[in-house]
């Protein structure tokens, strides 16, 4: 079977997102796209560029069967400009993140116009595809809400067709290095070890998260750091200047590129998480399979990720994290015995196991 994987937006989690399918998928998969940048602007006029790429490679490769698209393309407008020319593919959508349930700080504005792209291209999809059930069930229920505002001629009635057509499919994740490549350090030393690899951005709520670190290390509870995320050295300093107490508990903090960011990994003790919204998080599966313990929210699509035989031991109570942290730190070896398998549990979401799914589902549709 022969896709064409359209990404609007390919970089990141994105393109690794669609080159991680391209890589292990048994069916033929020809990934087209734009570069990561002005992702407004993607979601305006991509339709209409990614349209004429994907008749041209048609012409070269030979028709498609299948469209793959993300949430950052219109749908509707694409197929309007490369149906016919592609001889009526099927159309498969999806939703990596949506404009709709963001969460906003007080310097942002949200506009509809955003989240009506995402709204049709679900309406024209023949099947929806989400990351996590919770990030499925929030857009649902969000839309509900959010198709009350038009004056008239609302579209209420399409939403439980539109429902009829979701599924969960989790992103596929490269784990096979986290867990085999470089051994795990020996870890009998005198405090653990804490990772921050998350964006430095709102909606992950890094003044949270360094706060209550901050107020362990005035307490004096013995930790280090490692800072990571994507280029955060600006962030990283200006947060360190804010929380000049933990200015002598950092281990690394800056870049590093892939083979460094997996061993800084694999020297991570605990990987902490407090994000606003999280539909997946990549970022914290990667820590978990290269052995970190993960303390995270009791909410979003954390339960899903974790299985539920380890949720008293890192789930926390929503704006709890200091006090969970106290826990862990303090019997970081208990919580560690407790939690001893569930690196190894993080393999559900490698590609090698999460590629058949996707060919699996793809098939179905056609």
């Amino acid at each position: 079977m022969k896709i064409f994987l359209v990404e609007p937006f390919l970089g990141g989690s994105h393109k690794s997102w669609a080159q991680g399918y391209a890589d292990h998928s048994h069916h033929d998969v020809h990934i087209i796209g734009h570069s990561d940048s002005s992702w407004r602007w993607r979601m305006r006029g991509s339709a209409v560029t990614l349209a004429q790429q994907a008749t041209e490679l048609a012409t070269a490769v030979g028709l498609p069967d299948v469209i793959v698209a993300s949430d950052f393309l219109n749908l509707a407008e694409f197929k309007g400009f490369a149906d016919q020319a592609l001889s009526h593919p099927r159309y498969l959508l999806y939703m990596h993140e949506n404009q709709l349930c963001y969460p906003l700080s007080s310097t942002m504005k949200r506009t509809d116009e955003f989240a009506y792209i995402n709204w049709k291209s679900m309406c024209l999809a023949d099947q929806i595809y989400f990351n996590s059930r919770y990030h499925k069930e929030s857009l649902l229920e969000e839309l509900q809400r959010f198709l009350q505002k038009p004056p008239d001629h609302r579209h209420t009635g399409l939403l439980d067709e539109v429902r009829s057509k979701t599924q969960v499919l989790p992103v596929g994740v490269e784990l096979t290095n986290f867990a085999q490549c470089e051994p795990r350090p020996d870890q009998s030393k005198a405090a653990p070890t804490i990772v921050w690899n998350q964006r430095w951005e709102y909606d992950k709520n890094p003044d949270y998260v360094f706060a209550t670190l901050a107020r362990l290390a005035e307490e004096r509870v013995p930790f280090s750091l490692i800072l990571l995320g994507e280029d955060p050295r600006e962030q990283a300093d200006k947060m360190l200047t804010k929380h000049h107490v933990l200015q002598n508990r950092i281990v690394h903090a800056g870049y590093a590129n892939a083979s460094h960011y997996r061993q800084l990994l694999r020297q991570s003790d605990i990987v902490v998480s407090a994000p606003r919204h999280e539909y997946f998080g990549i970022s914290v599966v990667e820590a978990i399979a290269a052995g970190a313990l993960p303390v995270l929210p009791n909410g979003l699509s954390y339960p899903e990720i974790v299985d539920e035989s380890y949720h008293e031991w890192v789930l926390y109570t929503p704006g709890q994290l200091y006090e969970k942290l106290v826990q862990v730190l303090t019997n970081f070896e208990g919580y560690k015995q407790q939690t001893q398998d569930l690196a190894d549990s993080m393999q559900q979401f490698n590609w090698d196991a999460v590629a058949p799914r996707y060919d699996k589902a793809f098939t179905a549709i056609v």
